[in-house]
């Protein structure tokens, strides 16, 4: 291992607090079920100028520069004593599992994560619904199994880290997010004119989906129960659902979340205008909290209101509260600022 990657870990092994980490987690599982707490949790993003920065593209290529990038928002909240529950990940962008249908990964910008290209054939699509969940290690399966691997034998050293730091399941984005990837714009159509074949297709995905997660655990180790943090295994994304009606995420989106959610738990995200169905998502079983993240899309009383009634956090707001809002919003919600240094870290995450 190179000696800027020991010293990174040593880094944070050294500012890694433990008292401060029980009090945390301690507020994050007061917050999520709704208990009376003494702030709301703020985690604050800010990059520590002495830590080192690589390209997206030297990370895609280096176990080593990805878990020390992975590990400098760690550092920084360390630094700063915000709410943050500390966390990394195998970072390889969004087209995880629809690499495993074969999809392109390309690197659009060495500042960016991958992406991956829709397949555009439906033929292909009926192709995969015959043959079922694909081999999980296809595509980049195998580096984020190995990367994965690579955490948990790099950490063992490391007491603090070992302990607080969770190793999270990679981005395998969500059922409908990952199969408009994999068949491109057109599912969108076909959900008119080609139903039995868009449900065949989410349901393998969804299948592929809860495979994947499973692999992962039986490498990074961690329990479904308890979950590796306060929001549960997985964290399913809904984004390509912002373009579907309310009826629609009902029928194609709901109960493969629910799948999921039923054997895991966990949380659900999304960027953009969820008004749709984001009244119905609430209602699911065994989701642990919500992300919009544009809050500019919300009203956050309104839904903390909605929240509150279903059991379900608000977990990242974007948008910030008025002090009118934090008065009606005690506890059930955390929020997420940014700064430009660890000092204006430390002034925002001031209580």
């Amino acid at each position: 291992m190179r000696s800027e990657t020991v010293r990174c870990l040593e880094r944070v092994e050294a500012v890694l607090d433990p008292e401060h980490l029980s009090r945390t987690r301690q507020l994050w599982d007061d917050c999520r079920h709704y208990r009376p707490v003494g702030h709301l949790p703020v985690v604050v993003g800010a990059q520590s100028p002495d830590w080192p920065s690589y390209t997206m593209s030297e990370i895609q290529s280096d176990m080593e520069k990805m878990l020390v990038s992975e590990l400098a928002p760690v550092y920084a909240s360390a630094l700063i004593g915000d709410d943050r529950m500390p966390e990394i990940r195998a970072n390889f962008g969004t087209g995880i599992l629809p690499s495993l249908f074969g999809c392109e990964i390309v690197h659009l910008d060495p500042a960016t994560l991958p992406a991956a290209l829709p397949l555009h054939d439906e033929s292909r699509v009926r192709d995969h619904v015959a043959r079922g969940v694909p081999d999980l290690r296809g595509g980049l399966g195998a580096r984020v199994f190995d990367t994965v691997a690579f955490y948990v034998e790099t950490l063992k050293p490391y007491p603090k880290l070992r302990e607080w730091v969770s190793i999270n399941l990679a981005d395998t984005q969500g059922p409908l997010d990952a199969a408009e990837v994999v068949w491109g714009s057109e599912i969108l159509e076909a959900m008119y004119i080609e139903q039995d074949l868009v449900h065949a297709f989410l349901d393998l995905v969804t299948e592929t989906l809860a495979a994947f997660t499973r692999a992962h655990a039986e490498i990074d180790g961690v329990p479904f129960n308890p979950p590796p943090t306060p929001l549960g295994r997985v964290c399913i994304r809904e984004d390509a659902s912002v373009m579907i009606s309310g009826d629609m995420y009902n029928e194609f989106c709901k109960p493969r979340a629910q799948r999921l959610l039923d054997e895991f738990g966990g949380c659900i995200h999304w960027c953009g205008d969820g008004n749709a169905w984001w009244r119905s998502l609430i209602t699911l079983r065994n989701l642990t909290a919500v992300n919009p993240f544009q809050g500019q899309f919300y009203d956050p009383v309104e839904m903390h209101r909605a929240c509150r009634e279903t059991g379900v956090m608000i977990w990242q707001w974007t948008t910030g509260l008025t002090p009118e809002q934090r008065a009606q919003i005690p506890t059930g919600f955390t929020l997420i600022q940014w700064a430009d240094s660890i000092e204006a870290g430390r002034r925002l995450s001031s209580r």
